[in-house]
């Protein structure tokens, strides 16, 4: 009985701390934020590998997704360690097999079984791992979660995989299927180029614009704007992804969008979480009015966690039935 008391007191005390925090917006209905993650080595540390192939031999050499981020368009060309090699575009057979559904094989969730038996959490977490379990401890936020990877599993075997997480208490709720998009799956055929930067970026217009379609009222805080020079009632739009060349094609396509007035009212927020290179310092980015990005701030970052102890909050200080 005492621990329970302990425990509410300190939730209680979070509850008012994050609530003063944040009295400055009058308002106690919060729209909830978008937050949208890619799969492989920013969520999880999959090992799942890419096959690519000797152009005479044929032999194959297998890819981690880490070493693929880096050296994926070195394949084939001259002058890199990679260019006798080539993609095998086959979906059964190819350099991309394991990242697609096979008949009766669901190798997202075989992986995700022989990740989590074979490794401890320190070696299979990915960066946004815990921002990722924070977002689904809430069933309001849950709903915003979104997955955009550039694995061609169905969103029904993502979902699959999901479900075996929450079985073993990793994850609580679960985003909405829907919402779990492999941009390879077989329901974007011709809607989605091939492209996996260029399907990505766009996916990410169609949210953004969804989104961006709900009208702002007094009931959205005000956060730091999208300038950082001062405060502003706008929606938080959030992705992270550990790949420079899907980062940096979102920044671009997005940032066109901004800078075009598409999405006036939305903040954009997008995560770099992948190693330092000379096109970009991992960190949080924030597009600005005329479309380029600059560093968000520590404070801005904070933000989304205290945006997320309101939502918590509110729920543990509603009164209970019964």
């Amino acid at each position: 009985m005492h621990h329970r008391q302990k425990t509410k007191t300190i939730t209680l005390n979070c509850c008012i701390a994050t609530l003063l925090w944040l009295s400055s917006a009058l308002a106690w209905a919060l729209p909830v934020p978008s937050l949208c993650f890619d799969w492989d080595d920013n969520i999880m540390r999959m090992h799942t590998v890419i096959v690519i192939f000797h152009k005479q031999t044929h032999e194959e050499v297998e890819l981690s997704t880490h070493l693929f981020a880096q050296v994926k368009d070195q394949v084939g060309k001259v002058g890199t360690p990679y260019e006798d090699y080539e993609y095998d575009y086959n979906a059964v057979t190819g350099s991309y097999r394991y990242f697609r559904d096979q008949t009766h094989v669901n190798h997202f969730l075989v992986d995700i079984k022989h990740l989590l038996a074979n490794h401890t959490p320190e070696q299979w977490q990915g960066p946004m791992w815990a921002q990722f379990v924070r977002a689904l401890s809430h069933p309001d936020t849950a709903r915003e979660v979104r997955v955009i990877t550039t694995r061609g599993h169905t969103s029904p075997s993502m979902m699959e995989a999901l479900r075996y997480l929450q079985s073993l208490g990793l994850i609580r709720y679960l985003p909405v299927e829907d919402n779990l998009h492999g941009v390879n799956q077989p329901r974007y055929d011709g809607i989605l180029p091939r492209n996996p930067a260029d399907a990505k970026a766009i996916l990410m217009q169609q949210i953004i614009d969804k989104l961006d379609a709900d009208v702002i009222t007094d009931e959205f805080f005000e956060l730091t704007n999208s300038e950082g020079t001062g405060r502003a009632r706008q929606r938080l739009w959030k992705y992270s992804d550990d790949d420079v060349k899907y980062i940096t094609t979102a920044l671009s396509v997005l940032g066109k969008g901004v800078a075009a007035g598409r999405w006036k009212d939305t903040k954009i927020m997008i995560f770099y979480t992948g190693p330092a290179n000379t096109t970009l310092a991992p960190g949080a980015y924030v597009l600005t009015g005329n479309g380029t990005p600059r560093l968000a701030t520590e404070a801005e970052v904070l933000e989304l966690d205290e945006l997320h102890n309101y939502i918590h909050c509110r729920a543990a200080l509603e009164p209970s039935g019964g």
